[in-house]
């Protein structure tokens, strides 16, 4: 139920043929046209268009967070595809020195200097890597297809990538705050919660007033009465204030509210989601950096241990089977 109130200006103008005779030699006919315009309505337009631009604005932000894990995904194809083509060469070179090995445990127990166990354990050790090698060739086929499908076309040479180092945070505090203020996520899900809002305050403002300007124009033709042409014209403003709705625009207000808690969760759910991945992220880079650092020197350790071994050997203190090791 609303109350409306109006003031209309209304105006007729009326054309007959001279004599005052009915004339009905022209086809009937009419013409009608109307307009109104919003002037005032509570402030319901802004709030639903403030609305309006938070979900676009949502909707970028989902967009660029779609971008950025596809990106990443390119990311880690590009480096799987590189470490597997290190990784092949690697055992390319280690089926090549076992091979070696292999022969010449081969040609020492021919001369007697070693036994058939000796030479039986140099061929495992082989068919071993080759078995490894083959591996790699299948890794490495899986994942040129993986980088195909992302990139669209196959993968050619591979460079190492240049890492800025400067730009990477120093301390789980700087990772957090990166990750806050640059995911796209986070900011989808606070601009869906601003958009909640407004549509509570634009529910809201439907209970109160409006006005709005309304203007008519009806032309009649060749009319039964005698009448050439009337034309009326109509000019008014109307003022509306919903006086009893039933209770609809409060449930609706309710339901609401209802939703902008809802957004509020997923927006806290998400931050918390955040934030323990940034810090998952940066505790296994800091266990990466350490775990490299250790890499090297064991493999600066196995090699100064390998020559040893080697030395030994010739000189008949070591067994082939360490060098095999």
């Amino acid at each position: 139920m609303s109350r409306g109130l109006g003031d209309v200006y209304k105006r007729q103008t009326v054309i007959g043929n001279s004599n005052g005779v009915r004339d009905f030699r022209g086809t009937p006919g009419s013409f009608q046209a109307s307009v109104t315009q919003p002037l005032f309505d509570g402030g319901r337009t802004r709030a639903n268009l403030d609305r309006a631009r938070a979900e676009i604005a949502a909707g970028r932000a989902l967009v660029s967070d779609r971008e950025a894990d596809f990106l990443l995904q390119v990311a880690v194809a590009y480096a799987t595809l590189r470490r597997e083509r290190e990784t092949l060469a690697h055992r390319e070179r280690h089926v090549g020195a076992l091979g070696e090995a292999r022969r010449r445990i081969s040609a020492r127990e021919r001369a007697g200097d070693l036994s058939r166990t000796d030479r039986s354990q140099a061929e495992a050790r082989h068919e071993e890597a080759i078995v490894a090698r083959d591996q790699s060739r299948a890794d490495i086929a899986a994942a040129n297809a993986e980088f195909q499908r992302l990139v669209g076309r196959p993968a050619g040479t591979l460079s190492a990538p240049v890492l800025g180092r400067e730009r990477l945070p120093r301390s789980e505090a700087e990772a957090l705050a990166l990750a806050r203020t640059h995911n796209p996520s986070l900011v989808a899900a606070v601009l869906t919660r601003v958009a909640a809002e407004q549509r509570v305050e634009a529910t809201r403002r439907e209970s109160g007033p409006s006005l709005s300007a309304r203007g008519a124009l009806g032309i009649q033709t060749n009319t039964p009465s005698g009448l050439d042409r009337q034309t009326t014209q109509e000019l008014g403003v109307r003022f509306s204030l919903p006086i009893f709705d039933g209770g609809v625009t409060r449930s609706r207000v309710r339901e609401a509210i209802a939703g902008v808690e809802q957004r509020d969760a997923e927006a806290r759910a998400t931050l918390a989601q955040i934030d323990a991945g940034a810090a998952r992220v940066f505790r296994q880079y800091e266990a990466n950096q350490q775990r490299l650092v250790a890499a090297r020197r064991q493999v600066g350790a196995a090699e100064a241990a390998m020559r040893g071994v080697r030395i030994e050997e010739r000189v008949g203190e070591r067994q082939s089977i360490d060098v095999l090791n």
